[in-house]
């Protein structure tokens, strides 16, 4: 799932049935979750959301911060799955993605061969002979990683 895909169920701690789904990227968001709250009389959590992908947190505003700095980057997507991979918070991911996302790609080989590609000066006829798997393994043992794309594919990543 993709984060503008996203929904929290905001509920009151007392009462967990009497909460309602909220879109993290309504503008009227904060209104509702005082609604629910009764105007911070009630403690509310969130104990389910969706669009979060490996994300877990019963924090209204987190998830709601989290959606917020997701929406803002090309990829919304590839934002969460870096926060649940690398387990940073969402400051620090708003901090590192840009440098970390190295795009969107089939399967770790097509990025190694797209690497080779652009970095090395291999004659044409010699490119039958070079490894690209193992030249894959190597890159994502120590300098990338990656994680599977909700749409397919994986999202890769520059360790930082």
């Amino acid at each position: 799932m993709t984060t503008p895909d996203s929904r929290i169920y905001v509920a009151p701690c007392i009462n967990s049935t009497g909460g309602r789904w909220l879109d993290p990227l309504d503008a009227d968001y904060d209104a509702a979750v005082a609604e629910i709250s009764q105007d911070g009389q009630i403690e509310i959590f969130a104990p389910d959301h969706e669009g979060f992908s490996g994300i877990r947190s019963d924090s209204v505003f987190e998830l709601k911060d989290i959606a917020q700095r997701a929406s803002k980057t090309h990829e919304p997507d590839a934002f969460v799955a870096y926060m649940a991979h690398t387990g940073c918070n969402a400051e620090q991911a708003d901090q590192h993605f840009d440098d970390a996302y190295s795009g969107r790609w089939s399967d770790e080989e097509e990025y190694a061969n797209d690497i080779a590609e652009q970095t090395m000066e291999i004659p044409k006829r010699l490119w039958p002979y070079f490894n690209v798997e193992a030249f894959a393994r190597d890159l994502f043992m120590s300098d990338y990683f990656s994680v599977p794309a909700s749409e397919g594919g994986i999202h890769v990543f520059r360790h930082i």
